[in-house]
């Protein structure tokens, strides 16, 4: 719900939301961020107790992506090409989750896939994809993967394979549903 609450906030405020002042929150909530994952707290933010860490992290995420797409055409980081981006998208999933991670993936890793991806070719089939399916897979593999570990356990299946049924699902079943639901509706709200 933080993303709904920040888009939200975003449409409100554009009129009045200057480049400065996205600077500004991009470096304070980057501050209080750090300071936060310095501290020792988990990243989070889905539950009560963690909610400030999850709106410290939505702000700064928010703000530094908005940042970047305004300034995209000052930006000459990457060489235009989609398989970097891929390849270290990939990398970085492969990574074991750890706090010093957690944190080179928030300010480093994450921002630099987000110019290498601006760099690249926006015609690309992979590119139409990942646009048509990027929400998508976002809002349902957790649930759907939630749903699939359970049906796993209940029935004293190893994991793995609900997990792989989910992945290849949600990659499959996404653009349809861009396509004939979250298309249609966008379009009715415009």
């Amino acid at each position: 719900m933080l993303e709904v609450y920040v888009n939200l906030a975003y449409a409100f405020l554009l009129p009045i939301l200057s480049n400065r002042f996205l600077g500004l929150l991009v470096a304070a909530s980057g501050i209080a961020l750090l300071a936060s994952l310095a501290s020792g707290h988990e990243l989070g933010g889905q539950h009560w107790s963690d909610l400030s860490f999850g709106v410290t992290r939505i702000v700064f995420s928010f703000a530094l992506g908005v940042a970047l797409y305004r300034t995209r055409s000052k930006i000459k980081f990457g060489n235009g090409s989609c398989l970097p981006t891929l390849l270290l998208l990939s990398a970085a999933f492969a990574v074991p989750p750890s706090r010093a991670w957690d944190a080179a993936f928030i300010f480093v890793i994450s921002p630099m896939l987000v110019v290498m991806a601006l760099r690249c070719c926006g015609e690309s089939w992979i590119a139409r994809y990942g646009a048509a399916t990027s929400f998508g897979i976002y809002a349902l593999h957790w649930p759907l993967l939630t749903v699939g570990n359970g049906v796993a356990h209940r029935f004293g299946l190893p994991t793995a394979l609900p997990t792989l049924a989910v992945i290849a699902g949600v990659l499959i079943v996404t653009p349809i549903l861009n396509r004939y639901f979250d298309e249609p509706i966008r379009k009715a709200l415009k």
